[in-house]
């Protein structure tokens, strides 16, 4: 899980790729 998912307080794991 990339950390900045965490930071943005993501738990879709699709929505923080796609973010990335």
């Amino acid at each position: 899980v990339p950390v900045i998912q965490l930071l943005l307080g993501q738990t879709g794991l699709v929505s923080g790729d796609q973010m990335l």
